[in-house]
């Protein structure tokens, strides 16, 4: 079934299933309208792929908005992908497809690993979060046309905690970048932030917090 979306633009679901939009357009010289062809994909067990043709009105306004978005997700290209598999749980065992990463898994308590060369969800993020933020360091840096960040370290800290509604996670990074000073630094990090993968899939869903360490 159909529901109306904003404006005259019409969106199809699923019976609930989120669904995912590929749009690809058409601009018809000499026509009042955009003609939209979208590919929504929903994942039961399988991908199901189904073309909905939608007509938005140039005389709305709306059509920037949507002609933006489709140049962004037309633009998207996988660079590369990466996988891992679980079996067991937070008790269980995890193993990357190359099998670099192969480790059983157990979980942390007051006083720390029960199993040493164990490893946890919360030790992989914060090895990835902390690996991907200096990442994006290291191209804000060009960008202010500092091209030696010297011994530079990024350290995140990811905490599991419970509150009444269930559990949820909080992540610190620290970020020490010895060739740059307090007002740099902190402007390095900032911009690190808004173009840091891991800080754009975390952005209001966990609360981030950055620090800057300087040399006394």
């Amino acid at each position: 079934m159909f529901c109306n979306g904003v404006g005259p633009l019409r969106y199809k679901v699923f019976a609930g299933y989120p669904v995912l939009g590929l749009i690809v357009a058409t601009v018809f010289e000499g026509r009042e309208s955009i003609l939209f062809h979208t590919n929504l994909i929903t994942v039961i067990r399988d991908i199901r792929l189904q073309m909905v043709t939608s007509h938005i009105n140039m005389e709305s306004g709306l059509w920037p908005i949507h002609f933006r978005n489709l140049i962004n997700i037309l633009q998207m290209k996988t660079i590369f992908e990466s996988k891992a598999t679980n079996t067991g749980g937070r008790s269980g065992h995890v193993q990357s497809e190359d099998g670099v990463i192969d480790f059983d898994i157990s979980m942390p308590n007051s006083k720390g690993k029960p199993d040493s060369k164990s490893t946890n969800p919360e030790e992989l993020f914060a090895a990835a979060y902390s690996t991907c933020f200096a990442g994006a360091l290291e191209a804000v840096a060009k960008e202010h046309h500092i091209e030696d960040l010297g011994d530079f370290s990024v350290t995140a800290t990811i905490e599991f905690n419970k509150e009444e509604d269930g559990f949820y996670l909080e992540a610190t990074l620290d970020a020490y970048l010895p060739t740059v000073d307090k007002q740099m630094g902190e402007t390095l990090i900032n911009a690190a932030h808004e173009i840091c993968p891991y800080s754009k899939a975390t952005r209001d869903n966990i609360t981030v917090h950055l620090n800057l360490l300087m040399d006394e």
